[in-house]
């Protein structure tokens, strides 16, 4: 999907569409629709068996959506009024039987203008002719296991209930748990998962296909796991959720759950003022990412005291030898050992200091640095002690030592370097060597987790080189092209 508001946008969004849907269903063509103000996106969950019958199991509201993919679902939707209830299960159903459906479905509304009310205008998107990800929280308001049905379904039974023995109650909330950088642009985020515990998890129900030690690529979805909460009302399983998401530790890739926690305590969340735009509204204080000093400070002696030891081995005839202590060893004072680390994206200047017998962490200041005290940070060493990984208040930060490689510099200054953001796919370069560009001007795009990145140049320019072509799978951080001042040798 692309939203496009002004003519001269059309061409590029449609051409993406198109690659996109050739690339994930062989199949380039696209419809235009009509755009639906602050929508509310409401579905439906429907059964068909082959004896003619067709129920619906209410309603899931769907409207907490970034680039229109599904980051919330709860059933039933917030503040939906009975007799707009009545009148899309109605339609529901009704386009089930006319189709003659069998099976588990899912038919999609929007609903104009962010409320539910009777009166609401309302419109058909489509029909998915499976079962969904988000099916979970239906099975908690009904207590119906949908999975059965599909099955009983299959083997030529009828279906298993009535429409009047269909009953729900309660809320039921589900949080997908994505391995992308919400403060990067939601950039997809890949590598081997160093830890995965859900062994604090209580009352909350999660579906995962991942545990440590496993690797997550660039080849498929970013979700990992869905973290479902049910109450007895909606500020309970609100509360759930996000009790859920705090509990559950996963290191190694960097995870959506801040963001998610975030999202669930959002005012118009917790009011259930919703359409498919407000993500995009708060996305500042959504993705908020500072990071606790203290937090910090504990990941750097982490790593310093598994590289080298800060006390002198003992040496024969039971006194210390100074020559064997890795910190800063000096005659008189306090003892400051300073040296570089890499935290998170930004290489940074720490130092050490040890005096009458205590250790303290000095740090630089620098901009989503939060001096308050940590909630509680876990360190978990990564790749043996050449890397720390700190999880603090359900954000990821990696602290390890530099890598310099000369292998790696083209050469260049500041923004003449485009380099691929994950590993991925080129599906498709803009330019070629020699051809001269403007600031801002698209150079390739990068495929990778169902998801197009597409690369600009950052100033005016040549393409001095392209070192890549459409097609090719390419790392994080390769060379895509590089920029040459306009009239240099390419």
């Amino acid at each position: 999907m692309r939203l496009v508001e002004t003519a001269g946008d059309f061409a590029a969004a449609l051409e993406s569409a198109q690659r996109e849907a050739q690339s994930s269903f062989g199949d380039a063509r696209v419809l235009v629709e009509k755009l639906v103000v602050r929508p509310r996106h409401i579905e439906v969950q429907v059964f068909g068996d082959s004896h003619g019958n067709v129920v619906h199991l209410f309603e899931r509201d769907c409207s907490l959506q970034r680039r229109n993919q599904k980051v919330i679902e709860e059933a039933p939707a917030p503040g939906m009024s009975e007799a707009l209830r009545k009148s899309m299960t109605d339609a529901a159903v009704r386009l089930g039987k006319a189709v003659g459906y069998e099976g588990a479905g899912t038919v999609e509304f929007l609903v104009e203008g962010g409320e539910l009310k009777a009166d609401a205008p309302w419109h058909f998107i489509e029909m998915n002719t499976r079962l969904q990800v988000e099916h979970p929280v239906t099975e908690e308001i009904t207590g119906l296991d949908l999975v059965e049905w599909q099955f009983r379904i299959a083997a030529g039974e009828k279906l298993p209930k009535s429409q009047d023995q269909i009953t729900m109650h309660g809320h039921a909330i589900e949080a997908r748990l994505c391995a992308e950088d919400p403060s990067n642009g939601f950039m997809p985020s890949i590598g081997r998962i160093v830890a995965f515990d859900d062994g604090a998890l209580d009352g909350i129900r999660l579906e995962s296909g991942v545990r440590a030690g496993d690797e997550i690529s660039p080849f498929y979805d970013s979700m990992i796991a869905k973290l479902i909460g049910a109450g007895p009302d909606r500020a309970a399983a609100l509360r759930g959720v996000a009790g859920g998401l705090s509990s559950l530790m996963v290191a190694g890739p960097r995870t959506n759950a801040r963001f998610l926690r975030n999202l669930l305590v959002l005012p118009d969340v917790v009011t259930g003022r919703m359409d498919t735009g407000l993500i995009a509204r708060d996305l500042a204080a959504l993705t908020d990412a500072t990071v606790h000093a203290d937090a910090v400070s504990r990941g750097v002696a982490g790593l310093l005291h598994a590289a080298q030891p800060v006390t002198p081995s003992p040496a024969p005839g039971g006194w210390s030898d100074p020559w064997a202590s890795g910190d800063a060893f000096q005659l008189g004072g306090a003892r400051r050992l300073s040296f570089p680390l890499v935290i998170g994206e930004a290489e940074r200047q720490v130092s050490a200091i040890w005096e009458r017998g205590e250790e303290t962490i000095e740090l630089p200041v620098w901009d989503g640095l939060d001096r308050r005290p940590s909630p509680g940070a876990v360190c978990v060493y990564a790749d043996g002690t050449a890397r720390i990984l700190v999880l603090d208040d359900l954000l990821q930060l990696e602290i390890r030592r530099p890598a310099y490689d000369a292998a790696g510099d083209d050469g260049g200054h500041a923004g003449d370097s485009i380099r691929a953001p994950i590993n991925g796919r080129v599906v498709k370069v803009f330019v070629a060597e020699g051809q001269a560009v403007a600031k801002g001007e698209r150079i390739a795009v990068v495929e990778a987790m169902k998801m197009e990145h597409v690369l600009h140049a950052a100033r005016d320019g040549i393409i001095g080189k392209l070192a890549v072509k459409e097609g090719q799978q390419v790392n994080q951080g390769a060379l895509i092209a590089s920029l040459a001042e306009e009239g240099a040798p390419a």
